[in-house]
């Protein structure tokens, strides 16, 4: 997962991620791109998004786990 960091696609990925943190929060959102697990984590008042690589892939796990299940059947 962190291997993503050093490709070329990385830049863009933290673009949309920030653009999309920015949708939710609004433009006066703080967002700190690449932190230590990657990805993007963005704050505005109390309320916070967490874009990070892991998370993301957490999310994605969870969201297609039924798909998953069934391939182990």
């Amino acid at each position: 997962m962190q291997e993503l960091r050093t490709t070329t696609q990385y830049d863009e990925l933290l673009d949309r991620l920030t653009a999309r943190a920015r949708g939710v929060l609004g433009p006066d959102a703080q967002i700190e791109r690449d932190p230590p697990e990657g990805g993007v984590v963005a704050r505005t008042g109390n309320r916070r998004l967490v874009y990070t690589l892991p998370a993301l892939v957490e999310r994605c796990l969870a969201e297609h786990e039924h798909e998953i299940d069934r391939l182990w059947r």
